[in-house]
């Protein structure tokens, strides 16, 4: 008996140390700093070379600290929206899909059991020259995991609650497909916070780049784009959509591509293996513009981009402005993978004789 618990033990220490972070954080600035002048920072994301899949960085500027201009990266792409600093280090390429055999793109959703119309979402995915098929829960009830794999992408969604189909089953399932390479879209009611939500794995376990959202917005909305460098958005000029948004988080480690111009809330957001679309696709959906370009780019982005490794080293700048004297702090965060394997990266100064120093900052600004 003894014996066997040391084998556990050592069991459990081997696991423990694969799960140490492969990707670390420095933030660099100088220890002093004038008021209303242009402060230069840095991001250093560190790696020992070989990982694979999204890395996302975000730097909220904390009340005091304005966004100054001069963002420069040595790899992926980074922007600055609403005084917040985005990286990523999206940068894949796609493998000609031109070349290869058309996706499989499965339409998942209660609507059309409920006699709802999926027309618009089926033209507008046959326009991609992908082989569209939608699910029958009335004869198949759930599709079950081996369904879901003989499709490359599963596009999910709902305007009616999950009658014909039992939707914890439903989300641990799709967790299951993606755990074994599936992708998926989402789209409105997924995250919804009443009965018309998913459940299951896919929510409780952050498969999702969406967080669940906690009220509705029936107002008319626009697009505007925030991350322009990401394929999903290449080529989009304008979506406009009529009704049926809500407020949904972002999930640790996935990229908000594009917001609502008015309500603000996110509208595309993705991970490695989910492009989330706030947005009705499925029965009474309401769109004119672009979304079927957005529909297109999500999955060619998702069947055929491939992630190449992360550098070594990777150097983000910026310069920010203080206006007025005083100590002032902010953190930034790294998350990659899902909630379970994300983290942030903190460095207390180290050296008060070095001029550069790490998390969190710190800048004495002088008058």
């Amino acid at each position: 008996a003894v014996e066997g618990a040391l084998d556990q033990r050592e069991d459990i220490v081997v696991a423990f140390e694969r799960y140490l972070s492969a990707v670390s954080l420095d933030k660099r600035g100088p220890a002093t700093a004038d008021r209303d002048y242009a402060i230069p920072l840095a991001l250093i994301v560190s790696s020992g070379g070989g990982f694979r899949g999204d890395v996302v960085l975000t730097d909220t500027l904390p009340p005091g600290m304005a966004y100054a201009g001069n963002l420069t990266y040595t790899y992926g792409h980074a922007w600055e929206d609403s005084n917040v600093i985005y990286w990523t280090n999206d940068t894949a390429t796609a493998a000609s899909p031109h070349a290869l055999a058309p996706p499989d793109v499965l339409i998942l959703t209660p609507d059309v059991g409920s006699g709802g119309d999926v027309a618009d979402l089926e033209g507008a995915l046959g326009a991609c020259g992908v082989n569209v098929t939608t699910w029958d829960a009335a004869a198949g009830g759930e599709p079950s995991v081996a369904d879901l794999l003989a499709h490359d992408v599963v596009v999910i969604g709902n305007d009616v609650r999950w009658n014909d189909m039992d939707k914890a089953t439903v989300g641990d399932n799709l967790a299951d497909y993606i755990d074994r390479g599936g992708k998926v879209i989402e789209g409105l009611y997924v995250q919804s916070f009443d009965d018309w939500g998913l459940a299951g794995r896919y929510m409780t376990e952050g498969y999702s780049p969406f967080t669940p959202a906690t009220l509705d917005r029936w107002s008319p909305d626009t697009m505007r784009i925030v991350n322009p460098e990401h394929p999903i958005v290449d080529g989009v000029t304008s979506v406009s959509d009529n009704w049926g948004h809500q407020n949904p988080g972002l999930s640790p480690g996935a990229e908000l591509i594009a917001r609502w111009t008015t309500s603000g809330h996110k509208y595309v957001v993705a991970n490695e293996d989910v492009v989330g679309l706030n947005q009705l696709l499925h029965h009474n959906a309401d769109w004119t513009g672009d979304v079927p370009l957005i529909l297109c780019n999500a999955i060619d982005h998702l069947v055929y981009y491939a992630m190449p490794s992360l550098p070594d080293r990777v150097t983000i700048s910026f310069d920010v402005r203080v206006p007025d004297v005083g100590e002032i702090c902010n953190r930034a965060y790294l998350d990659w993978g899902r909630d379970h394997t994300s983290g942030e990266h903190c460095v207390k100064v180290v050296s008060v004789e070095k001029s550069y120093f790490y998390l969190p900052l710190v800048l004495q600004v002088n008058d």
